[in-house]
């Protein structure tokens, strides 16, 4: 499944914060903020890290992991943070792949 966000997508959402969420359970695993394309860069991320691992597991069982829009149009790049330094506290940074909790 190729996702994209075209540049007419990008300039409506504005500053986002979107989740990764593994489709075998239904559970949030990322929670990231971003402007244009950001949220699908994780797609093609060949770092190590827990989020990788994930995704490529995700891959593994023949699937993608659905990527949410959890907030759009956000005034700055500061509220962004803000958002998304909420919900990593709401969902529990040990629960997530995030390796730090945001601001």
């Amino acid at each position: 499944m190729d996702i994209t966000i075209t540049p007419d997508i990008a300039h409506a959402l504005g500053f986002y914060v979107y989740a990764y969420i593994d489709p075998r359970d239904n559970a949030v695993f990322y929670i990231g903020k971003g402007v244009g394309a950001r949220a699908t860069d994780h797609l093609s991320d060949a770092a190590e890290s827990q989020k990788v691992k994930r995704i490529n597991s995700i891959r593994a069982a023949g699937l993608e992991p659905q990527i949410d829009i959890v907030a759009h149009q956000l005034r700055d790049d500061d509220e962004a943070f803000r958002v998304e330094a909420a919900l990593i506290e709401l969902l529990g940074i040990n629960n997530l792949t995030n390796a730090v909790r945001g601001l």
